[in-house]
């Protein structure tokens, strides 16, 4: 029984400890390749979120105001909606890329579902805001906007198949696993060759001295496992901390809620009052375009040297 145990162990270590290492290489290229697939789907959710959000500042300053009627926020933010999706996901890419469609646009739309996403988006939120419209309430806007990004059936599946929480949470323990992974292929190593050292004679010098570098060079292709985990690990915690897609997400949930918050209150502010925070902001423009760094230093300095 022992001498079956032992030749199934010793099989075993043979046939996975060859492999090990080139298994640990494709399944770090592999994760690494989602990774960057999760976090670019989230970055286009977050580019839509930015663009609304810079939509409802111009609002706010009396840049690009929408006119619906008072108290109508269902209508106000169907407007900033519409506008932020025409400048986001059609004038802007055609401008730069100056043609109508570019293919790799086309192409990276028709993969990650994003524009599918964007739509979906904005009619889960304009969902929300008809029944907070109609009720005349305001809302817990974190909690809303948690709900809108939570049940977008695009931007939560990775090419509309995988789950992209669960799929995260799985690479942000992969690191650990390649760290075990490395460790188990060292063992194997060392199962590997202890066998050659119960034929080993102390009385013959030359055949112990080759049954020992057999030995050792069966450590050093055995530590090399190790080597490969920690090095592996290593890379995609950095990956992990660059690509970060749960921060990502966050910001994506806070200008979403920032943005519903400040539509809210803008709908049903009165009219002097929107006139009064009109005139402020373009004070505060005025302010700023007239005040360029330097100047009151060049201005001292020209009329100092004029008296001179």
């Amino acid at each position: 029984m022992n001498e079956l145990s032992q030749s199934l162990a010793l099989g075993l270590a043979s046939s996975i400890g060859s492999l090990l290492v080139p298994l640990l290489l494709v399944v770090f290229a592999v994760a690494a390749f989602l990774k960057v697939c999760i976090y670019y789907q989230a970055r286009r959710q977050m580019h839509f979120m930015s663009g609304l959000e810079t939509h409802v500042h111009r609002h706010i300053d009396g840049m690009a105001p929408y006119t619906p009627g008072k108290g109508d926020f269902h209508q106000l933010v169907h407007s900033v909606l519409h506008r932020t999706y025409t400048d986001s996901e059609i004038w802007r890419p055609r401008m730069i890329y100056n043609r109508k469609e570019d293919a790799e646009i086309k192409l990276l739309s028709a993969v990650f579902m994003t524009d599918r996403g964007v739509r979906e988006l904005m009619s889960d939120t304009l969902k929300q805001v008809r029944y907070y419209n109609n009720t005349g309430r305001s809302s817990d806007w974190d909690r809303t906007s948690n709900y809108i990004l939570a049940s977008n059936p695009y931007f939560n599946k990775l090419f509309g198949r995988l789950s992209v929480t669960s799929t995260n949470r799985f690479l942000g323990s992969l690191p650990s696993i390649f760290i075990v992974v490395g460790i188990l292929g060292t063992f194997l190593g060392i199962v590997m060759g202890l066998p050659a050292l119960a034929t080993l004679d102390p009385k013959d010098v030359v055949a112990a001295q080759a049954v020992l570098g057999d030995f050792l060079n069966s450590m050093a292709v055995a530590m090399n496992s190790s080597v490969f985990g920690i090095l592996l690990s290593v890379l995609f915690n950095i990956l992990n901390a660059t690509l970060s897609v749960n921060a990502t997400m966050v910001k994506s949930r806070d200008k979403l809620s920032q943005s519903l918050s400040l539509l809210w209150q803008e709908a049903h502010a009165p009219d002097d009052r929107r006139k009064e925070r009109a005139e402020l902001a373009e004070k505060d423009r005025h302010m700023i375009e007239s005040s360029a760094p330097g100047r009151e230093l060049e201005e001292d300095f020209g009329s100092q040297h004029r008296a001179a």
